[in-house]
C-alpha cells in the first residue's frame, strides 16, 4: 500500500468522525422541552390508548425529601388489558437520570413525611379523574403503602375501560429547580414501548 493511498485512508476517516453527532446526555424532555396537556395548576394528561395523568401538587411541598411523591392516573382506553406493577413506574428528570418508583420499605426507612397526610392534604388528580371518567371502572391500587401499616396492591390489572389513582414515590432528583420538566414513564408487559407524560412542578401562587 503506498504512501499516498494510506494517508488518503486516515483523511477520509478523520472526516467521517468529525461529521458524527456527539451523543446526547440529556433525556427527550430536555431536547423537546414541551409539558404534556394541562389539567389543573399541577397536573397534566397524555392522552391515548393509555392515558397517563401526573400531578406534582404534593412533590412541590416534599422536594427537601429523600423521596418525593406523584400523583397519577393510569387509564386504559384502548388496550384489552394492562398490568402494572411498581417496577412499571419511572421518573427521569431534564438531565436524563432516571429514578424507579421505591418500595413501601425504603420510604418507611428514609421518609421523614406522611404518606397518609400526603393523600390527605395534597390530591389534585383524584377528583379529576373520578369525575371525567366516570362511566369506567375505578380499579384499586396502593403502591405506597402509608404508616398505617395498610397492605401493599402493587400488582394491579387494567382491563380496557378502567384507570387507577394513586401516589407513586421516586428518589428526589438531586438539583432540581422548581419549573424544569419531568417525565412520567409507565412500561407494561402490553406496551410495545413506555407511555411517558411531560410534567412539572409549578411554583407556588
Amino acid at each position: 500500500m503506498s504512501n499516498k493511498f494510506f494517508a488518503g485512508l486516515v483523511l477520509m476517516a478523520t472526516l467521517s468522525s468529525a461529521c458524527v453527532p456527539a451523543m446526547s446526555t440529556q433525556s427527550e424532555i430536555a431536547a423537546g422541552g414541551n409539558l404534556d396537556d394541562k389539567l389543573a395548576n399541577s397536573t397534566w394528561i397524555a392522552d391515548g390508548d393509555v392515558t397517563l395523568i401526573a400531578s406534582s401538587r404534593a412533590t412541590r411541598f416534599r422536594l427537601k425529601q429523600a423521596y418525593v411523591p406523584v400523583e397519577i392516573a393510569i387509564v386504559n382506553r384502548g388496550l384489552k388489558s394492562l398490568s402494572l406493577t411498581r417496577e412499571s413506574f419511572s421518573l427521569v428528570d431534564a438531565r436524563g437520570n432516571r429514578f424507579p418508583a421505591v418500595s413501601g420499605t425504603e420510604l418507611e426507612k428514609k421518609y421523614q413525611g406522611s404518606i397518609d397526610l400526603d393523600r390527605e392534604r395534597f390530591t389534585e388528580a383524584a377528583p379529576i379523574v373520578f369525575g371525567k371518567y366516570a362511566s369506567y371502572s375505578h380499579v384499586p391500587s396502593n403502591f405506597s403503602p402509608g404508616f398505617d401499616n395498610s397492605i401493599a396492591l402493587d400488582h394491579v390489572f387494567l382491563p380496557r375501560y378502567s384507570y387507577i389513582v394513586d401516589f407513586v414515590y421516586f428518589p428526589s432528583p438531586e438539583g432540581y429547580t422548581i419549573g424544569e420538566p419531568l417525565e412520567l414513564r409507565v412500561s407494561a408487559p402490553e406496551l410495545p414501548d413506555p407511555v411517558f407524560v411531560r410534567f412539572t412542578v409549578p411554583p407556588s401562587r
